[in-house]
């Protein structure tokens, strides 16, 4: 794409619309095309546990899957604007960590962490952003369950009165 292109859809941009439509700004249609599949392979089965962990649909999570994808493309703007679609997958990277946290699952992420580390050597990907989002799946899950197990009476939060 051409760079005034870019900067007209970038999120630090003051228009409300691009704040919606900036996850589909990419480099390429390839890396595009790649990230909207990474996003909907895992969105499946994090749905179908989700669902299954909190006996609820997944609208909240799809609303903060998104938000919390302009927010790490807010914070970790740099001169040149941040797309979000991959903010959405790191996003649920962490979500699906937290929900399923094996030791098969932790060595998935050993190839998270190598193409971070790839990102890092050869640029042109914003790696903070990646983290962050990542950091905000994780974030996200843990104050999940903290509020269900407060709200559905799990017996976390009892004391035991002798």
């Amino acid at each position: 794409m051409q760079q005034e292109t870019m900067i007209a859809f970038g999120v630090s941009d003051t228009s409300l619309v691009n704040a919606f439509s900036y996850v589909f700004m990419h480099a390429s249609w390839l890396h595009l095309f790649i990230n909207c599949l990474c996003l909907l392979l895992l969105w499946h089965p994090i749905k179908r546990i989700y669902c299954l962990r909190y006996n609820s649909n997944t609208r909240t999570l799809s609303l903060v899957l998104y938000a919390s994808a302009v927010l790490a493309g807010a914070v970790c703007a740099t001169s040149v604007p941040t797309v979000g679609m991959s903010g959405c997958v790191f996003f649920l990277l962490g979500v699906a960590l937290m929900l399923n946290p094996t030791l098969r699952q932790l060595k998935n992420y050993v190839w998270v962490l190598l193409g971070t580390i790839v990102q890092i050597f050869f640029g042109h990907s914003n790696v903070p952003l990646h983290l962050f989002a990542f950091a905000e799946g994780c974030i996200y899950i843990c104050v999940r369950e903290f509020l269900y197990q407060y709200t559905h009476n799990t017996g976390l939060f009892e004391t035991k009165e002798e």
